[in-house]
């Protein structure tokens, strides 16, 4: 039981040099990569800006197209009850 035990402490033990292996070495290739990184990073964040724009733009024109639609129908409907009062005008005679 206490090999079994030992063998699992040594098991812990590889993985974490593995991982701080890694780590280092990802920590190294972002330095060499770290030009690259800050164009890439403005270029998405101007991308991302320049998308959230665009959404705000739709949104209005879904909002005014919402509206139209809604005053649209309204004026309908005022002309339908105009219409109405007229045809019962016409038909009290």
């Amino acid at each position: 039981m206490a090999e079994h035990e030992l063998g699992k402490k040594d098991r812990l033990i590889d993985d974490l040099m593995l991982q701080t292996e890694n780590v280092s070495n990802k920590m190294g290739l972002r330095k060499t990569l770290g030009k690259h990184e800050s164009h890439l990073e403005i270029n998405l964040k101007r991308k991302v800006r320049d998308l959230q724009n665009e959404v705000g733009l739709r949104k209005e024109e879904v909002e005014a197209l919402k509206r139209n639609i809604r005053a649209t129908r309204q004026s309908e409907l005022e002309i339908e009850v105009r219409l109405y009062g007229e045809e019962c005008v016409r038909l009290r005679r």
